[in-house]
């Protein structure tokens, strides 16, 4: 599949767009993050790993969810029309620790979109920068890279593996795709 240039160039006008949010980070949301991923369950005490992640999450009405299980497309990120959307990298800095039940600010800003022709076929590529703040720190410096591609090529299988670190202290294993 090809993209037409100037569909791209229509998505890439969305770098430099940005969002803020505000919220308390809840301690309850924490708790059944850290119990997802087998950690300890008393946040006030112990973050859990990755636990930025547990918050900010966005609310969304039923029908405003895509076949994809996220938001509709259009919101925050380009309405990009490629079917698969995936978390591809990212690059964290963690500044200063979060403290739950207070408030934090999240900002989100998209930094670059490029295209590029893969194995699959086309690819559109999202770079987006994220900090968290809490009494004007930025705790949290956070930039991933999310991309678009399309139904065509083969979904590599998933391949157990070996985890080093505090997972592979409590037996359990990655998965590599």
């Amino acid at each position: 599949m090809t993209l037409d240039p100037a569909v791209v160039a229509e998505w890439q006008r969305w770098t430099g767009r940005s969002e803020s949010t505000n919220e308390v980070l809840d301690p309850g949301a924490l708790r059944r993050f850290a119990a997802v991923i087998g950690e300890d369950t008393d946040v006030e005490r112990h973050w859990p790993s990755l636990g930025h992640w547990g918050c900010f999450l966005p609310v969304v009405r039923a029908e405003e969810v895509g076949f994809d299980g996220h938001p509709l497309r259009g919101g925050f990120l380009p309405p990009v029309t490629l079917p698969r959307r995936m978390f591809a990298t990212a690059e964290m800095h963690f500044a200063a620790p979060l403290r739950v039940g207070e408030p934090a600010t999240r900002r989100a800003m998209i930094r670059d979109i490029r295209h590029r022709m893969g194995e699959s076929g086309a690819l559109l590529l999202i770079d987006v920068e994220y900090v968290i703040t809490q009494a004007g720190v930025d705790c949290v410096m956070e930039r991933q890279t999310i991309v678009y591609r399309g139904e065509n090529g083969r979904t590599p299988a998933m391949v157990l593996s070996s985890v080093d670190g505090p997972c592979a202290a409590r037996g359990k294993i990655g998965l590599m795709i």
